[in-house]
């Protein structure tokens, strides 16, 4: 009777034991297929920050080659702005292949930033065309003819009469500063340029007309000169909107919206590593209790063995 007792003992003992090693198994298989899939979010959530990081760089480099073609335009400048729109555009398509798990905020945030990426080279596009418009004026309505007028009066003053030299000599000058104005209001454009260009053309108007020496056919001259003026100081205005607003605006928006994104990627990545190693514990704290079991459960077998013998 005592043996059947121990046996009944030892095999009630087996059944919760193989229980145990069927249960822990079990959550062995499921904790493995949840690691993994908290990994790959945490590889998704790694890659969307870097991919964000990266675009947040892009636009930063963007701000800045636009803003060296304004002080320094050449094609080096557009071919480098090209290069970082077309990495920020890839690297926004990089972060919307992965919204699945994104609130539908963050995704229109992706559809924003999209939009003003388009808006900026657009932007950008049209700043470079206002500037060959600009040049383009410069050079066809102002530097020729300037030059030819400089040309005309220097032949005159050098046929001229000492007496007459003066004049000649003091329109050159005024030539000079004019021609020193237009292009410093071509580079620099803004309000007091322009009046300094205002001024040196009447000041060359009055010079022009008010001696007898001077053919008064010279005076046309500025008249043409003033209307290109005009001309160029409306291309300067739609220059200097498309860059000081509209351009400066794009640009606040697009930190704003990069900014805004880079915060939901940190925290779903600090969420991740944590669900991670919360995860890990549980795990830990599993087996240890599943060890601490099956442990007593071998003592009570060893324990009622040797009663048996």
């Amino acid at each position: 009777m005592i043996i059947n007792s121990i046996k009944s003992k030892i095999i009630l003992a087996l059944c919760p034991l193989i229980g145990l090693l069927l249960l822990q198994s079990y959550l062995f298989n499921y904790s493995q297929t949840t690691l993994l899939n908290l990994q790959k979010s945490q590889h998704n959530a790694l890659i969307q920050s870097e991919a964000v990081n990266h675009l947040e760089n892009d636009i930063i480099s963007l701000q800045g080659h636009a803003v060296s073609f304004i002080d320094n335009a050449n094609e080096n400048t557009i071919t480098k702005f090209n290069f970082y729109l077309n990495k920020a555009n890839l690297n926004l398509k990089q972060l919307k292949t992965n919204t699945l798990h994104h609130p539908l905020e963050y995704k229109n945030s992706l559809i924003r930033l999209g939009e003003y990426l388009s808006n900026y080279q657009d932007t950008f596009g049209q700043v470079v065309v206002n500037r060959q418009k600009r040049e383009h004026l410069y050079t066809t309505q102002f530097k020729q003819p300037i030059d030819d007028l400089q040309v005309t009066i220097s032949n005159l003053e050098e046929s001229s009469s000492d007496s007459n030299k003066v004049i000649f000599n003091d329109v050159l000058l005024t030539i000079s500063n004019l021609q020193h104005a237009i292009i410093s209001y071509l580079y620099k454009p803004n309000f007091d340029e322009a009046q300094k260009v205002k001024q040196n053309l009447n000041h060359l108007h009055k010079k022009l007309t008010s001696t007898s020496v001077i053919n008064e056919s010279l005076s046309n001259k500025t008249t043409s000169l003033k209307q290109a003026y005009n001309q160029l100081v409306l291309l300067t205005r739609s220059y200097t909107f498309s860059v000081n607003v509209v351009l400066t605006g794009i640009e606040n928006e697009l930190l704003y919206l990069t900014n805004e994104i880079k915060n939901i990627e940190k925290n779903k990545l600090t969420e991740t590593e944590e669900q991670l190693s919360n995860h890990l514990t549980k795990n830990t704290e599993q087996a240890n209790i599943f060890a601490v079991l099956i442990m007593l459960i071998i003592l009570f077998l060893s324990y009622c063995s040797q009663h048996e013998s």
